[in-house]
């Protein structure tokens, strides 16, 4: 039986979101009650940061179990010292303050995913001789600084491809797209893409937002791929060209990207490709990031005045993805195909010690389990 009673820890909220980052303070008090007069050895708090890994794999009849664990931070802190005599607590009502530092550093914000969490937690535990220790945990919502490095004015980034058509037809097609780099959950994204059809089949262009999560653990990786929204614009005919618009909604509740943590990687892209029956679809992929909407502003063009994260006038959000003829695609950059853009029209780039999309060394797929270690789920 325990004396101690509505263990609970309480905080104040630094801002309306209630989260926290790199460098703040938290205050608040742990609660309880007890029945009787107590000894306790110790009552602390402490403060932990911390990234797991799990997933599980055949290997053969075997399952394999890989696993990683990261920790970025753990901060402890008593309100009652340990000592070589118990301290006596009487019956009643009992709060203690308490005033604990996260420290400063580059941690990942919280992530919850099928094989893994980015996890930050606000712990107090009562301690007593010769018995079970009372603990109370509470999760943090923890967003990372880090998006002011990536944040600040959005930049317009674009790719083309050009493809002969396949073995049953001739000629060839032309796409170049175009989108934002930077946007955050909530927010319309527009994508135009600029069509040139001299081949003899008429292509369909398609739109695909995705959300890509890498699990890494023991020099393995788990990849899984969400699909947050897709559509189709109308067919551009042979021998013609044309540009389509595709405005996408970004899900309220998506996920913001992860690219400062070793064993979770949360990235976005979109995928605009041409449906060509009995051919290869000629394909281009922006990446894009996800950012949390006070790390973004927006960018002033002398020429064509604010541009806002979508055009004005009526549209579907998705997976009803809307589509309207753009006379010409967005001024800016041209990139080689799948890969961001020329920045001479952009803000000078960040200096950052790595290359956050990309883990140190490659992680090669799932081996001895007769697939890829790759799942797509829609």
């Amino acid at each position: 039986m325990s004396w101690v009673k509505d263990l609970n820890i309480i905080y104040e909220a630094l801002n309306a979101e209630n989260t926290i980052s790199e460098g703040d303070v938290i205050t608040g008090a742990v609660l309880f009650n007890s029945t009787s007069e107590i000894k306790v050895k110790s009552i602390s708090v402490k403060v932990k940061g911390e990234a797991r890994v799990r997933w599980t794999s055949k290997k053969g009849k075997e399952s394999v179990t890989h696993k990683a664990n990261h920790r970025y931070f753990k901060v402890k802190q008593y309100l009652i010292a340990q000592q070589s005599k118990a301290t006596v607590l009487p019956t009643g009502s009992h709060r203690l303050n308490f005033t604990v530092q996260i420290p400063e550093g580059d941690f990942p914000s919280s992530f919850h995913g099928d094989y893994g969490n980015i996890v930050y937690t606000l712990e107090a535990k009562v301690s007593r001789s010769w018995l079970w220790p009372s603990r109370m945990k509470t999760q943090l919502n923890f967003v990372s600084k880090s998006y002011a490095l990536r944040g600040g004015m959005r930049c317009l980034q674009s790719g083309t491809v050009d493809q002969k058509a396949g073995i049953f037809s001739k000629g060839r097609v032309n796409m170049s797209a175009t989108a934002d780099k930077k946007c955050s959950p909530g927010e319309t994204l527009s994508v135009v893409a600029n069509i040139n059809n001299t081949s003899s089949k008429k292509v369909t262009p398609k739109f695909n937002l995705r959300q890509v999560t890498d699990y890494k653990a023991q020099g393995r990786a788990l990849t899984v791929i969400k699909i947050l929204g897709s559509g189709a614009g109308n067919p551009i005919t042979s021998g013609t060209e044309g540009s389509v618009m595709c405005q996408v909604q970004i899900p309220e509740n998506a996920l913001c990207s992860i690219y400062n943590c070793s064993v979770i990687s949360v990235q976005y892209t979109m995928q605009v490709c041409l449906d060509i029956k009995f051919s290869f679809d000629p394909t281009v992929i922006l990446p894009l990031d996800i950012l949390p909407a006070k790390f973004l502003c927006q960018r002033v063009d002398s020429d064509f005045g604010l541009y806002p994260a979508a055009p004005p006038g009526g549209h579907l959000q998705f997976p009803s993805t809307s589509f309207s003829t753009c006379p010409a695609p967005y001024p800016g950059c041209s990139g080689a195909y799948g890969y961001p853009p020329p920045m001479s029209q952009c803000p000078p780039p960040y200096s950052f010690p790595s290359d956050p999309r990309a883990p140190s060394a490659p992680y090669p797929a799932e081996q001895g389990s007769g697939r890829p270690g790759l799942y797509v789920l829609e």
